[in-house]
Parts: structure tokens; C-alpha cells; sequence
């Protein structure tokens, strides 16, 4: 018979193969920071930690809120991946979001008079209009498909902040600004902890209404799902009885 340390041993082996499987199942997956949030200025701006794991925002640009801000920190000069993506919605297939990169020691260049650039600041400017066929992607743990827009890597050369803002340049002769639903990714690094496998269930479900899809688990989350309620369940009862 199996003691209860050998059950415990157990519980903690499904668990490390389960966020390996998190990892391993979507091999393009970023771990969600926010959700449905707009920070439409640089003093609102997401604190974004640990820049090279994987990590993304969910967030929508519109007249009223037309930036959104997230911002890093470094201590030295830092390759700094970042990516931009639209939700695979027929209404945002022409949907061309800018992205500028500001902080010291970047290129003096002129953004936006509407977009804030500190004293002494620069930026990098990144443009995704010229974009005719951008990547299609499927994430199949949410079970939602988006067009990727931009993947590239911008050098920071300093210590200290800086920001990335999504925002939409005028379009043609009208000077027309879109609006629209986008995500932005920095970080290539994955990792997931237990608080990310807890949530899971609730990250699909804001994830999927975030894409306008209907509520559904997709088959490797309903997996993963029963993993936690397997390991919780070994766990528990190795507890007990050994209480």
C-alpha cells in the first residue's frame, strides 16, 4: 500500500506535469495580465513585471479611449519582444493598430501629439497598416483564433521605464482614427504557476467573451481541469489521512 508521503509525491508529480502541460499544449500561449481593460494613459499604464515571460493585455481602443498603455522596467539594456494581434472578428479585418516603444535613449522621432512622450524621452514606432495578410492563430486552450499583426524585438539600451502604447494612426485623406479590439504581448519566456492553472476556467471564460465567442471549454482545458480536480483530490485525502 501506498503511504501517504507516496501520495503526496504523486499529487505533486500530476501537478508539475500539468503546468508543463500549460506550457507544452500552446507553445505560443501568454499569460494574461488583463483582461478587457483599457489604461488610456501613461499614468494609468499596466505595471508589467518579470518582461521576459510571456504576457499579455486584452484591450480595445475607441474615440473616447484611444490609447492603451502598459509599461517595464529595466535594470540594464534589454531585447524587449513584443507582439500585436486582433481578435479573428470579420468587423477588425482591416483593423491596423499602431505600437510605440518610449523611454530613454530611444530614436527622437515624432509620434502623435496626442501620445505623451517624457522630457528627454525617445520612441520606436511601429506600424502594422502596411499588413495585407497577417498570421492567422489559433490558441487551443481558449479555443479562440486572432490575426497576428506585428512580432519584433526593440532594444532598450537603458535602465529605467518604458512604455509601450497601442494606438491608431489616421487613416487615408479623412484623417478617419479606427477603433477596435487588440491584444499586445511582450516577453517570450512561459511560465505558469499554480494561481494560473486555479484560474484557468475563468481566464478561458473572459478570454472567449473577450473574442465575442460563446462560453465553451476547449477540450485540453477540460483536460487540465480535471488534472487540478484529480491532484486536489489526491492531496486532500493524503491529508487526511494523515491527520
Amino acid at each position: 500500500m501506498v503511504g501517504s508521503s507516496g501520495v503526496m509525491s504523486v499529487a505533486w508529480f500530476l501537478l508539475v506535469l500539468m503546468i508543463l502541460g500549460a506550457a507544452s499544449l500552446d507553445a505560443a500561449a501568454h499569460k494574461p495580465i488583463a483582461i478587457g481593460e483599457t489604461r488610456a494613459t501613461r499614468d494609468e499604464a499596466v505595471r508589467v513585471v518579470d518582461i521576459d515571460v510571456s504576457q499579455v493585455i486584452y484591450t480595445e481602443i475607441t474615440p473616447e479611449l484611444p490609447q492603451s498603455w502598459l509599461f517595464v522596467e529595466t535594470d540594464g539594456a534589454f531585447d524587449l519582444y513584443v507582439s500585436v494581434g486582433v481578435p479573428r472578428i470579420e468587423r477588425l479585418s482591416g483593423f491596423r493598430p499602431a505600437l510605440a516603444v518610449i523611454g530613454p535613449g530611444l530614436p527622437d522621432i515624432e509620434l502623435p501629439e496626442t501620445v505623451e512622450v517624457p522630457d528627454g524621452a525617445g520612441a520606436v514606432l511601429l506600424r502594422t497598416s502596411a499588413i495585407d495578410e497577417p498570421d492567422v492563430f489559433y490558441e487551443p486552450v481558449t479555443g479562440t483564433g486572432s490575426w497576428i499583426l506585428l512580432r519584433q524585438t526593440v532594444r532598450l539600451p537603458h535602465a529605467g521605464r518604458y512604455d509601450v502604447v497601442a494606438f491608431s494612426l489616421p487613416e487615408g485623406e479623412t484623417g478617419e482614427t479606427l477603433s477596435g479590439k487588440l491584444w499586445m504581448a511582450i516577453g517570450v519566456r512561459e511560465k505558469f504557476g499554480l494561481r494560473d492553472i486555479l484560474s484557468l476556467p475563468r481566464t478561458m471564460r473572459e478570454v472567449r467573451a473577450f473574442h465575442e465567442s460563446p462560453p465553451r471549454v476547449s477540450v485540453s482545458g477540460w483536460m487540465r481541469i480535471a488534472v487540478l480536480a484529480a491532484v486536489i483530490g489526491i492531496a486532500v485525502w493524503a491529508l487526511v489521512r494523515k491527520g
